[in-house]
C-alpha cells in the first residue's frame, strides 16, 4: 500500500492520455485528503479520475435533490463517506424516546441511495470509535 505522499505524487504525471472515470465523493466529514487517495490510486492504476467532490456535509442534499450536482455530474462510481462522530452527535442531540429509530432511518437512507444513485456505491460503514464511557479494563 502506497503512503498518501506518493499518491499525492502521482498528480505530476501527464494523466491526457488516461481514460477518465467519474466518481463522485459525499461525506458530512471533511473528504478533501480521501479525494487526493482517490484521484492518486485512480493513477496508479492506470485511469483519469474525474472527481465530483460534494461540499462539507452535503450527503443527504445531493442525493435526495435530483437536479443536484451529484446526479449532473454521472458519475460510474459513487463513495460515501459518513462520520462515527457525527452519528454520535446525531444520536445525542435526539430525545430519548426516538434513540431507538437511529439505525432503522440511517438502513433506510441507505436504501435511498442505492435507489437514486446511478453507478456502483462505494458506502464507508460507521467505523468503531473508541468509546471510553465504560471502563477498558475488565472489571473485577
Amino acid at each position: 500500500m502506497k503512503q498518501f505522499k506518493e499518491l499525492k505524487r502521482n498528480f505530476k504525471k501527464n494523466v491526457s492520455a488516461l481514460p477518465t472515470l467519474k466518481v463522485s465523493l459525499l461525506g458530512d466529514t471533511a473528504t478533501q485528503f480521501l479525494a487526493v487517495a482517490i484521484k492518486g490510486e485512480g493513477i496508479d492504476r492506470g485511469y483519469n479520475i474525474d472527481l465530483f467532490e460534494a461540499e462539507y456535509n452535503q450527503v443527504e442534499r445531493q442525493v435526495l435533490d435530483p437536479i443536484s450536482d451529484l446526479y449532473a455530474h454521472d458519475a460510474k462510481y459513487t463513495v460515501v463517506f459518513q462520520s462515527t462522530h457525527k452519528l454520535l452527535e446525531q444520536y445525542s442531540l435526539m430525545p430519548v424516546s426516538e434513540w431507538s429509530t437511529l439505525a432503522d432511518e440511517r438502513i433506510n437512507f441507505i436504501r435511498t441511495i442505492c435507489e437514486n444513485v446511478v453507478g456502483k456505491i462505494i458506502y464507508y460503514n460507521y467505523p468503531e470509535i473508541e468509546d471510553t464511557v465504560f471502563a477498558r479494563t475488565p472489571i473485577k
